[in-house]
């Protein structure tokens, strides 16, 4: 089977909802923010409706439905990676990747966090080693902040990068407020306060989102539709297939001190860990159990002991039940950027590299969980 990279580009606005409640009198006058970049979950719905489409489906002819693109609930033969962020410069691609959380962002450049030797109680376990205090003022964090492949691959040799390595969200994208009304279909006229409020985010005209498709033939590929819907309010996008390029910095060379090799694991695209199964409401439960161990113990089984970790703040997403008419249970994602730091004893070096471009957690067919090794940071 043939890999291929799908780059989609916005034709106008786009919207992506997150967990967020949108029933009426859920939510403030301020509405919904659209999420962005968009969750594997419509990406994925997007590119098998697209590859359907080209072998001769339609919505009203879900009897066409390919059985090589998979159900409501699995991906058939179809695997996913991404979704990546990519910006056309002078017709070349150049890829960007989050920033790890153990990176900061100083006054006059970019600095990396590191585990004090010391350990500390905390309401997390017993023996924690927090982050050595910088001796620095103005210190940001890095959550609205993206890297380029050159500047990821001086993160993950324990580097700080260059401030030229580095680009910030709203030169990628930026947000439009919208109105809505609710229209009676009878009388053809606006219904008395049924507004809703959006925001709408508009992708830069050089961005692109990219995924990695695999397990269809090639002529798949090249038999989807150019222009295809891309997430909710009717937006559309433009799709350009292209052959797959290796594009993820290599992993460096580690370490070993004292019989042991320190490294860092760092999220590329969001984990999720549980198995969440939508008929059994008590899986909410263990999903959520998994996801704190996962937190505060590693996403790694087997390799060494995890020191501490920069974690940001949780979000959740769900998505929409095709199959059923229902939306999809909200579950915790762990977002990109994540980053553990591990060590080992020095004879597993070679195990921890291979672990480079791998995936953690569940979900992995379709994307989730992809992550880096890098060096502790100098």
């Amino acid at each position: 089977m043939t890999t291929k990279l799908w780059f989609f580009e916005a034709l106008d606005t786009l919207f992506f909802r997150d967990g967020t409640p949108f029933s009426m009198g859920e939510t403030d006058t301020r509405g919904i923010r659209s999420s962005f970049p968009p969750a594997m979950s419509t990406l994925q719905g997007a590119v098998r409706a697209a590859l359907a489409m080209g072998q001769g489906w339609s919505p009203q002819q879900r009897d066409k439905w390919p059985e090589q693109l998979g159900s409501s609930n699995n991906l058939g033969n179809i695997r996913l990676q991404g979704p990546y962020l990519v910006r056309s410069v002078d017709d070349e691609l150049e890829f960007l990747f989050p920033f790890p959380a153990s990176v900061v962002e100083l006054k006059n450049g970019f600095a990396h966090l590191t585990p004090d030797d010391s350990e500390t109680p905390t309401d997390i376990k017993e023996h924690t080693r927090l982050l050595k205090n910088l001796q620095e003022e103005d210190v940001r964090g890095v959550a609205d902040k993206w890297l380029t492949i050159k500047g990821m691959g001086k993160v993950l040799q324990g580097l700080p990068p260059e401030k030229e390595d580095s680009i910030c969200s709203p030169d990628l994208w930026s947000f439009e407020n919208r109105t809505g009304i609710k229209i009676n279909r009878q009388s053809r006229t606006a219904e008395q306060g049924r507004l809703y409020f959006l925001s709408h985010v508009r992708p830069k005209a050089e961005l692109r989102v990219a995924v990695a498709v695999t397990g269809v033939d090639a002529d798949w590929h090249e038999a989807v539709p150019r222009c295809i819907p891309l997430g909710g309010e009717a937006k559309m996008a433009m799709v350009e297939v292209k052959d797959f390029d290796d594009f993820i910095p290599s992993v460096p060379e580690l370490e070993i001190r004292d019989g042991k090799v320190r490294f860092t694991v760092t999220l590329l695209t969001p984990g999720h860990f549980g198995f969440l199964d939508e008929d059994r409401p008590e899986s909410v439960e263990q999903v959520e159990i998994e996801v704190r161990k996962a937190i505060s113990e590693g996403p790694l089984t087997g390799f060494g002991s995890c020191v501490t970790a920069c974690v940001p703040k949780l979000s959740q997403v769900g998505g929409w039940d095709v199959k059923n008419s229902r939306p999809r249970a909200l579950r915790p994602v762990v977002f990109p950027g994540s980053t553990w730091f591990y060590e080992v004893d020095s004879d597993r070096v070679d195990e921890v590299k291979a672990l480079h471009k791998s995936f953690v957690g569940v979900g992995n067919e379709y994307g989730y969980g992809q992550i880096l090794i890098g060096k502790w940071g100098c």
